[in-house]
C-alpha cells in the first residue's frame, strides 16, 4: 500500500504496469516500481484466511531490504541494509574518474612544460632535472597499469619503444635515461589517442582512419622529443626516432590484433 502522508489515511495498492509488482511466495515478498511513495503498509492474507497488516513504513535504500516478522494480529516491517542507486554510484565514479584524469594530465602538462624550459638551458637530465624525472615514472605507473586494463596493447606499445628507444641511443651514444623518460612522457602525453586508434582498429573503422591517428600520435611525440632535447637533438632527428618507434609499435600491435 503506498501512502503520500504518514497517517497513510489515502493508502492505494501499488498498481501492477509492466515490471511495476508486488508478489509473494511461501517465506518471502519482492516488489519493483518506476518510484515508491514516501510512506508504505504491507497488507498480506496467509493461507489460514486471516489477513494482517503492519506498520508505517519508508524506504532509505534504492534496493531495500526488509525483515517481515508475522506476529498474532499484525505485522512488524523493519528495513535492513539496501544498496544505492547503481546511476549515482556510476555518476559518482565517473566524476572521480574524471578529476583524477583532469588532475594527472595537468601534472604531465606542467612537467612537459618545465621539461622544454629546462632543455633550452641544457639542464632537461636526472642530474639536473631529478625531481621532473621521477614525477614522470610515479605517474607512468598508475596511467599504463590502467590504459594495460583497457587494451593490453598499452603496454606492449610502451616496452616495444623503450626497447627501441635504448638501441637507439646505444647507436647514437644519447643518454639512455634520459631519451628512456622522455619517450615515457611522450607515450604518457599521447595514450589518449592511442586508445582511440586502437578502438578503431577494433570497431572495424578504415585503416585511413587508424592511420591519421598514428600520424598525429607520431608528429606530436616527434614535438615532444624535440622541444625536451632540443640542445641534443634536432627537430628531424627526433622526427626520425618517434618514426621507429612509433612503425615499430603499430606493426606489433597489428600483429597482436591479427
Amino acid at each position: 500500500m503506498q501512502c503520500s502522508d504518514a497517517t497513510c489515511l489515502d493508502a492505494q495498492p501499488l498498481q501492477m504496469a509492466g515490471p511495476q509488482h508486488f508478489s509473494c511466495q511461501q517465506n518471502s515478498c519482492e516488489s519493483m516500481a518506476y518510484g515508491y511513495s514516501e510512506y508504505n503498509w504491507l497488507e498480506i492474507t496467509f493461507s489460514d484466511g486471516k489477513t494482517r497488516q503492519s506498520n508505517i513504513f519508508g524506504k532509505q535504500y534504492f534496493g531495500a531490504h526488509y525483515h517481515v516478522t508475522v506476529r498474532e494480529n499484525n505485522l512488524l516491517v523493519e528495513e535492513q541494509r539496501g544498496s544505492a542507486n547503481p546511476l549515482i554510484t556510476m555518476f559518482i565514479g565517473i566524476i572521480v574518474v574524471g578529476v583524477l584524469g583532469l588532475g594527472l594530465v595537468l601534472v604531465l602538462l606542467v612537467v612537459l612544460t618545465l621539461l622544454i624550459i629546462r632543455a633550452r638551458e641544457d639542464k632537461a637530465n636526472f642530474e639536473q632535472s631529478r625531481g621532473l624525472f621521477i614525477t614522470v615514472w610515479v605517474l607512468a605507473t598508475p596511467i599504463i597499469a590502467l590504459g594495460s586494463l583497457l587494451s593490453m596493447s598499452i603496454l606492449a606499445t610502451v616496452a616495444i619503444e623503450a626497447v627501441l628507444a635504448l638501441i637507439y641511443t646505444q647507436i647514437k651514444k644519447h643518454s639512455k635515461l634520459t631519451m628512456f623518460t622522455m619517450v615515457l612522457l611522450a607515450n604518457l602525453v599521447t595514450q589518449a589517442g592511442l586508445l582511440y586508434g586502437i578502438q578503431a582498429m577494433q570497431s572495424g573503422f578504415t585503416l585511413a582512419v587508424t592511420g591519421l591517428v598514428e600520424i598525429g600520435i607520431w608528429f606530436v611525440e616527434s614535438l615532444i622529443l624535440y622541444g625536451t632535447q632540443i640542445r641534443k637533438v634536432s627537430l628531424k632527428e627526433a622526427m626520425m626516432i618517434s618514426l621507429i618507434l612509433n612503425g615499430g609499435s603499430f606493426w606489433v600491435g597489428l600483429l597482436m590484433k591479427l
